[in-house]
């Protein structure tokens, strides 16, 4: 489990931007400003990667507004936008590429991994008495996800036994001559609500709650008949839905 802390929203303005930049094209800028309860965080990053092919380009917007609202209630708003587009391949090396063309070496041009990811969630504490708070939370996530690659190791027939015996051999491939590209596909939605009673006393901390929580994975694969393909024969398709409840 990762618990992601996100920065309290301050209620003087201010804020500060930073700006990197390195070898192999690395770029960073991330800019933050906030003031009266609202926080707005946004990163941009992009390279060319560990490997060759690999390059890779992503946006993170992150909102988040809060506010007391008596005495004893406050809520907190938070809005996540992500994307990105990067030549990710699931393939690794050989020993003898590894061996023979070295560390960095990766084919797999046509390869590409797009993701759209979108979250909102709501928080509400109430001070119920001096020892006891109710805490309730929901939340909602969509994340699409596209990775589009040519092969997944060097024993699968989607681009010939001779591609492979190329690379078992240690001897560079061209991936034009790989007229197969298959995409997995998937799109992912998850909501749920979750109130907690937290009572303080001198033995400690006692909390009770009840969450309600639905997943659901849209699961697709297509098969492309050229290394840049994006469209092709459906082979797979399937919905997988989650429901879960605890006390």
């Amino acid at each position: 489990i990762i618990n992601y802390v996100t920065p309290a929203a301050p209620e003087d303005f201010g804020g500060h931007a930073q700006l990197m930049g390195g070898s192999r094209d690395f770029g960073l800028l991330h800019a933050r400003v906030g003031g009266s309860g609202l926080l707005a965080d946004f990163v941009h990053k992009q390279g060319d990667g560990a490997r060759d092919n690999s390059d890779h380009r992503l946006d993170d917007l992150n909102l988040k507004f809060s506010r007391q609202l008596t005495d004893a209630q406050s809520v907190t708003l938070r809005a996540n936008l992500y994307r990105e587009d990067s030549t990710v391949t699931y393939a690794g090396l050989t020993q003898a590429e590894f061996t023979r063309l070295g560390a960095r070496y990766n084919p797999f041009e046509n390869d590409g991994f797009v993701t759209d990811r979108r979250g909102l969630s709501a928080s509400h504490r109430w001070s119920l008495a001096p020892a006891l708070t109710l805490t309730t939370s929901a939340w909602y996530s969509y994340f699409d996800r596209d990775w589009w690659r040519q092969a997944s190791t060097s024993q699968d027939g989607q681009c010939s036994a001779a591609f492979n015996a190329r690379r078992i051999s240690g001897l560079a491939v061209d991936v034009a001559s790989c007229n197969s590209v298959q995409g997995r596909l998937r799109t992912y939605d998850q909501y749920g609500v979750e109130p907690r009673l937290t009572w303080r006393n001198r033995a400690g901390e006692l909390q009770a709650g009840v969450k309600w929580q639905i997943e659901e994975q849209d699961r697709r694969q297509v098969n492309g008949t050229s290394p840049r393909a994006r469209t092709g024969t459906l082979v797979e398709d399937n919905l997988r839905d989650t429901e879960a409840r605890s006390v």
